[in-house]
């Protein structure tokens, strides 16, 4: 019996149709999220309560309270959605405050995978002056 289609279009067609299908089980997105933003790391950790706060030019200042390090996220803090190329970082302590000038470095990700969105850039910094109380 005669097959309706010659067996190299079959061929043929086969191959496109894996091909197909091979990119879709290995270049399919996720759906994982992200978020832009930069990330101050505290080199050393005050024993109590303290403030940390980032400011930008042009931005309105960001700040996160920790009452209780034992408690807090730290050493990290992620500040969403500011991208400076320089900032000033403020520690305040009871016993006082430090400041300290960074130029955070920046990646870019895709959580879900080379071509697929969302796209964030994340940029980290360390503050290492003197804490008061630290």
């Amino acid at each position: 019996m005669r097959s309706l289609f010659p067996r190299p279009l079959a061929a043929a067609g086969l191959l496109l149709l894996t091909g197909c299908v091979g990119d879709l089980l290995v270049g399919a997105c996720t759906l994982i999220g992200c978020a832009n933003g930069l990330s101050i790391s505290l080199a050393r950790i005050p024993n109590d309560a303290y403030t940390v706060q980032l400011l930008v030019e042009g931005e309105a200042p960001r700040e996160v309270n920790c009452p209780d390090p034992s408690r807090c996220n730290g050493p990290a803090f992620f500040f969403e959605n500011t991208l400076p190329t320089v900032a000033t970082v403020v520690v305040t302590t009871s016993a006082g405050e430090a400041r300290q000038e960074v130029r955070p470095t920046y990646t870019t990700n895709r959580p879900n995978g080379r071509g697929c969105d969302p796209v964030c850039r994340n940029g980290t910094a360390t503050f290492s002056a003197i804490i008061p109380g630290a």
